[in-house]
């Protein structure tokens, strides 16, 4: 990730980023970082969150989701902490924390959020909510320190989702995936969910226009059942990106419900008897950045 503000902070002679590596300690939230390439990790400071915070509800825990960072070196930490998705930031390559409460009326139900920076460094927060697993955009243009009013952004028809992640390229341009449903029935042993991947090219307009589709196949089926925890074993093998080369999204998912198992995904223990990886890539449809895909220019599809 690029330099930190702090001088203090900088990478060695030939190492022109900082690797940042950020775990759970159970008490509390804490990133390492690499100033030579990830040869050798020190602790960064402070802690991004503490396990036990009274000031948002007391006992929180200590997972968290991914990290991010931001051109000018800010690092950005998101968190379901207790009940609530947070977001904390560090200006000083993780020496010191600021941390910010996202939304205050759409709780989490897990410590699973996501964050995400554009090339102009908006931010974008997404999660799924607590009362009907449905997800949740919130946008931030000064750095995360406040956030505009959550957008609930599921596709027409899905019913529920699990562990939505983000990416972004351009500004406004980003990109979802999560495994969702279009069955509300909750009692339903063979309920099917596919993997769902979401993307908007104005995320920063006041309306913003979502397009979607499954990446697998739409009689095969990701996962029956409930998709509650850690959805029998998907645990965080959940994830979307932009090619470099041209701008297309790709996701990683997990396929639980597959021929070996006769889809029968979830085990005593909780999770799936045999679970496949699954790579999706887009072949047609907007771009994160550069040209989207068809178009001899942006302006002109």
């Amino acid at each position: 990730m690029p330099p930190a503000a702090n001088p203090a902070v900088r990478p060695l002679t030939g190492f022109p980023k900082i690797v940042y590596y950020c775990v759970n300690s159970v008490v509390d939230s804490g990133c390492n970082r690499s100033l030579d390439g990830g040869i050798t990790f020190t602790r960064t400071g402070g802690p991004a969150y503490l396990g036990f915070d009274a000031a948002a509800g007391g006992l929180c825990g200590g997972l968290h989701g991914h990290l991010a960072s931001d051109s000018t070196g800010r690092i950005f930490v998101p968190k379901g902490h207790c009940g609530f998705p947070w977001l904390a930031t560090s200006s000083d390559g993780g020496t010191t924390w600021s941390r910010v409460q996202v939304s205050k009326q759409i709780g989490v139900p897990d410590v699973q959020t996501a964050v995400a920076v554009d090339s102009a460094d908006n931010l974008y927060y997404v999660w799924w909510d607590d009362v009907h697993h449905l997800p949740y955009l919130s946008v931030s243009r000064d750095h995360g320190q406040t956030w505009s009013t959550p957008l609930m952004i599921a596709p027409p028809g899905v019913q529920e989702v699990n562990f939505p992640s983000i990416t972004a390229g351009d500004p406004g341009h980003i990109a979802l995936t999560f495994p969702g449903t279009k069955s509300a029935d909750r009692d339903d042993g063979a309920r099917p969910w596919d993997s769902w991947v979401v993307v908007s090219t104005n995320a920063l307009d006041a309306n913003p226009l979502f397009v979607a589709n499954i990446g697998n196949s739409a009689t095969d089926p990701v996962h029956r059942g409930n998709c509650t925890g850690r959805c029998a074993g998907m645990f965080d093998f959940l994830d979307v990106v932009g090619s470099p080369s041209d701008g297309t999204v790709w996701a990683s998912a997990v396929d639980t419900c597959t021929a070996q198992n006769n889809c029968n995904t979830v085990a005593a223990t909780g999770e799936a008897t045999d679970m496949r990886g699954i790579a999706i890539k887009e072949i047609a449809g907007p771009r994160l950045y550069g040209t989207p895909l068809g178009c001899k220019s942006k302006g002109h599809c």
